[in-house]
Formats: C-alpha cells, sequence, structure tokens
C-alpha cells in the first residue's frame, strides 16, 4: 500500500492530470500543490486559485520585460 503523499501510487497522475485541467497550470505545479495538500485534490485547486500556488518558472516573452522597461513621460 502506497503511503499517503507517496507519487509514485497508481492514482496521483490521475490527480495531476485532472489538477492541470481545472487549474491550467502544468504538470510539475500540479505535483508539488498535490503533494503540499497530501493528494488532496481539492484542497490543491483551492489553494492554487487562492493565490497560494507556485510561481511557474520566469517565461522568456518580453512582454512583462518591455512594460517595466520604458522611459518614464517626459513633461
Amino acid at each position: 500500500m502506497a503511503a499517503l503523499g507517496d507519487t509514485s501510487a497508481p492514482g496521483v497522475n490521475g490527480l495531476i492530470q485532472q489538477f492541470t485541467a481545472i487549474t491550467g497550470a502544468t504538470e510539475s505545479v500540479g505535483k508539488h500543490m498535490l503533494e503540499a495538500c497530501n493528494n488532496n485534490l481539492e484542497m490543491a485547486v483551492t489553494m492554487f486559485l487562492d493565490g497560494g500556488g507556485i510561481a511557474e518558472e520566469p517565461s522568456t516573452s518580453s512582454s512583462s520585460a518591455a512594460s517595466s522597461s520604458r522611459a518614464p513621460p517626459s513633461e
């Protein structure tokens, strides 16, 4: 029998897939959130949606960098 929090249990992959389908998060984030919540899907989804989610790795898009590097308006 798998111990609680054991991510090698067969049902965990299903939980990760459900988590990612509901939240749109990556499998890595799903795995970490489920581990933090002892594989309680409802708790993990609620925590993620309430802003307790794990930050994704920084993206390589320049949209966020462009908005923060604008020069202040000249008067």
